[in-house]
């Protein structure tokens, strides 16, 4: 009997629960569904579910919500219905490895997120890719900026250039240091010194010697 009726309160509760969570659409001036989520109705805290459409009515967005924060994975759409990217949620921030696609799929960015002094910061090897798969670009981000050693590719997977990058606080990441620079078939041609940007050549292959 003890147990009939903690199965029975378990029960309510769950039903109660279930009861305190509502579906909430958001409509433009046409009527067409632009939001659709979950909501605890005794606080308006989003918990569950959300979806964002285009005026096409195709599914653009959708992630769920714990407690009024994104948690979880996070996925937005092309309006062919593929992928473009996908994001990892802790408590509303974004942590891992963030990977966006190309409108057919290839893979084309990857971006490695950590949680600091709470915020989300780039923080890591930051990779880009040709339609191939071939790495297009591998940089080194820190505190969500580029510094640090970086690598860029011909899409036949052959170095293009080597170096290093520091950020400068009003134009950006500069090349700093040594940069070499390759030809398609993976050939050193130049080796430059470089001095936040400003970059002066101490090596460069002969291009007329053949001639």
């Amino acid at each position: 009997m003890r147990y009939q009726i903690s199965l029975l309160i378990v029960i309510l509760v769950m039903s109660a629960c279930k009861e305190a969570i509502e579906v909430v659409e958001i409509h433009n001036e046409n009527g067409q569904i632009t939001e659709k989520f979950e909501m605890r109705k005794h606080d308006n805290i989003r918990h569950g579910f959300h979806e964002t459409y285009d005026t096409l009515g195709n599914l653009i967005g959708k992630k769920s919500y714990q407690n009024g924060k994104i948690q979880g994975k996070a996925y937005f759409y092309y309006d062919n219905g593929q992928v473009y990217e996908e994001e990892n949620y802790e408590n509303g921030l974004i942590v891992g490895e963030v990977r966006s696609y190309y409108k057919t799929g290839e893979i084309q960015v990857k971006k490695p997120y950590i949680i600091r002094d709470s915020s989300s910061v780039l923080e890591g090897t930051f990779y880009s890719y040709y339609k191939n798969g071939n790495v297009k670009v591998e940089a080194t981000m820190v505190d969500s900026e580029e510094n640090g050693p970086f690598i860029e590719y011909y899409e036949n997977g052959k170095i293009q250039a080597k170096g290093s990058r520091k950020e400068d606080p009003k134009f950006g990441p500069r090349d700093h240091g040594l940069l070499e620079l390759y030809d398609k078939e993976g050939k050193l041609i130049k080796k430059m010194d470089c001095e936040m940007g400003r970059c002066s050549t101490i090596f460069q292959v002969d291009t007329t010697a053949n001639q």
